[in-house]
């Protein structure tokens, strides 16, 4: 059923033949007795009630149009998350109960010789007081409802948007958090979901009161009466906005579930990855950790034994020699320092794999650490370059031309 379609549902159109609804409706109304309420309906109620001629066609009709109702009001109960067919279903029951309010049904007169329906006028006006003051009641407190169901959405909106960061490779929440977020949400809708269903007393006393009210046939009371329905109707708009609010967020809410379940999928992957990384490069990073110092000691020695012969005077074989001893040095603190190169971007491309998840368990160690220990390297690096340009100025001192 789409939107379009509502335009048709009036008495007397195709749209209250069982044949229309039997081809416009959901799926999810099946099985409401719609289609045995409308064919009761096209039987007893003719487009114009006033046409029904006799006491027993007015009661007929009455009884149909009250199915008719009953039926709509199971149908919207079973219509789920589609909009357009409980929308439909209240118009139904909308236009069946006005229908009934126009069904004229001769009153038994009382002693007093006044219609029997005239006297309880009273009565029904009291009724109608009491309607509205519980539509307004429920009216107030269904505009904070509105207004908590915001409040939940917004806060839903913080959390897709964490869930997005940790899919799109930026800082974001364990997953764990995220989930438990999410479930407080969807536990906070609760309360107004339970709210929402409740407001069908509220909608069945306002129909007790239009057909007590429908037997009442002065200008006055019809007058009255209209007004009533119309006063009522505004009050409980909220519960259009409530339903709207709560569809809106929890579809939202399945949304988010699904942004994490796919984050989840990455961080199997990068979970992987990572492994990997540990069983090969970062073994290989480790290892050259341990042969570096040494590597470093032995090349820093080297430069402080040639920055002790500051001074000396060398013959042309001795200063050869020196400048193969300085081009050696060179040459391995050179090699140490592709080493150290080629580790540090090894450590930047498993921070961007991992870019995202950094705060889960998996990672929230290891990568501290190795960011100490490359930290630690170009330290010790640094140190022998200062004693290896020492020592090249030695050199260049002693083997000047």
């Amino acid at each position: 059923m789409d939107k379009k379609d509502l335009a048709q549902i009036k008495p007397g159109s195709p749209a209250f033949t069982s044949k229309w609804w039997k081809e416009k409706r959901s799926d999810a109304t099946k099985g409401s007795g719609v289609l045995k309420a409308l064919d009761e309906w096209q039987k007893a109620c003719p487009k114009d009630p006033g046409k029904l001629s006799s006491p027993a066609a007015a009661d007929a009709a009455t009884k149909a149009a009250k199915g008719l109702v009953a039926a709509m009001t199971k149908a919207k109960a079973k219509s789920g998350k589609d909009k357009v067919s409980a929308d439909a279903c209240l118009l139904y029951v909308k236009l069946a109960t006005a229908y009934m309010g126009r069904i004229p049904a001769p009153a038994p007169v009382a002693a007093s010789g006044a219609p029997a329906a005239d006297k309880d006028w009273p009565k029904v006006q009291a009724q109608m007081t009491k309607a509205l003051a519980a539509a307004k009641a429920a009216a107030t407190k269904g505009g904070k409802m509105v207004e908590s169901v915001g409040v939940v959405n917004k806060a839903l909106e913080k959390v897709t948007a964490l869930a997005n960061a940790r899919v799109q490779g930026k800082t974001g929440r364990p997953i764990a958090e995220l989930n438990a977020q999410l479930d407080k949400i969807g536990a906070a809708l609760k309360e107004p979901n339970r709210f929402l269903g409740q407001q069908g007393a509220l909608r069945k006393l306002q129909q007790g009161v239009l057909s007590a009210a429908s037997r009442v046939k002065s200008p006055a009371a019809a007058a009255a009466t209209k007004a009533f329905d119309q006063d009522f109707d505004k009050l409980m708009d909220f519960e259009r906005r409530l339903e709207a609010a709560i569809k809106d967020t929890e579809r939202e809410l399945d949304e988010a579930r699904n942004i994490v379940n796919k984050s989840d999928t990455t961080l199997d992957s990068v979970r992987a990855t990572f492994a990997d990384f540990q069983d090969s490069v970062y073994d290989h990073i480790q290892t050259s950790l341990h042969q570096m110092p040494a590597a470093l000691n032995a090349l820093t020695v080297e430069a402080v034994e040639i920055m002790k012969m500051k001074g000396k005077t060398l013959d042309a074989k001795a200063q050869e020699a020196l400048r193969d001893r300085v081009d050696d040095l060179g040459d391995r603190l050179a090699q140490l320092d592709r080493i150290a190169t080629a580790h540090s971007n090894d450590g930047a491309s498993m921070k961007k794999v991992i870019r995202g998840f950094e705060n889960e368990p998996d990672f929230a160690k290891a990568l501290p650490k190795l960011d100490k220990d490359l930290a630690a390297m170009r330290s010790a690096l640094k140190n022998a370059e200062k004693a290896a340009d020492a020592a090249r100025k030695v050199a260049a001192s002693l083997t000047a031309a």
